[in-house]
Formats: C-alpha cells, sequence, structure tokens
C-alpha cells in the first residue's frame, strides 16, 4: 500500500497522473483486464516474490493475453535459481544480466 501511494504521489509531480493508470491488484488479474480492453504495452517490466513460480507464470500470461507490442520489451526480474524458458509462444529470450542471486531476462516478440 505504501509503495501504491508513492507511485501516485511521484505521477502527480510528474504531471501525468491525467493519462496515468494506476491498479492496485493482482498482477494476473490486471494482465486479463489490459488484454480485455486490447491495449498493448511497449515496455513490460515484472519483479514477482522470487522462487514462487511467478515468474514463469507471468511469461506465460503476458504471451497467452497479447500485453506485449509487437516492436515491446519484456524485462522479468527473477531468482538465479529459477530458469525461465528460451521461447513462450510468440516472445523469445534474448539477453540476461545476473547480479549475485538475481537475473533479470528480457524478451521480445519474435
Amino acid at each position: 500500500a505504501d509503495c501504491f501511494r508513492i507511485i501516485k504521489k511521484n505521477i502527480q509531480i510528474l504531471g501525468v497522473f491525467e493519462s496515468s493508470n494506476i491498479e492496485y491488484n493482482s498482477a494476473f488479474d490486471i494482465i486479463q483486464e489490459i488484454s480485455s480492453k486490447g491495449l498493448k504495452f511497449d515496455l513490460i517490466f515484472v519483479d514477482p516474490p522470487y522462487e514462487m513460480g511467478l515468474a514463469k507464470k507471468a511469461l506465460i500470461m503476458i504471451n497467452q493475453y497479447d500485453i506485449l507490442s509487437p516492436s515491446g520489451l519484456l524485462i522479468i526480474e527473477h531468482s538465479s535459481y529459477e530458469s525461465l524458458p528460451e521461447v513462450e509462444g510468440k516472445l523469445s529470450f534474448f539477453k540476461q544480466k545476473t547480479y549475485k542471486k538475481i537475473n533479470i531476462s528480457y524478451f521480445y516478440e519474435k
């Protein structure tokens, strides 16, 4: 809840509150809602709790609900103990950075 208030305040400070949409809900519910509205994004950053299978689930859902634009970039932060597939539907892995026990994996639409 604190993060939500801080994000909302920062958006107001930036002067883009009117053109922003802030949601406080399950990421998976929001993915479905975004898809039902036909929205697509150029950049999606996912940082779920580690080692619960949520990074892979997010990758699967983002592909399934087709919310990444054709020229978009999906970035998933996850534990280095979690592996993600090289290909998930239309999404392909192309780069990974490792910082101690954290991986940042990059995907694009092939």
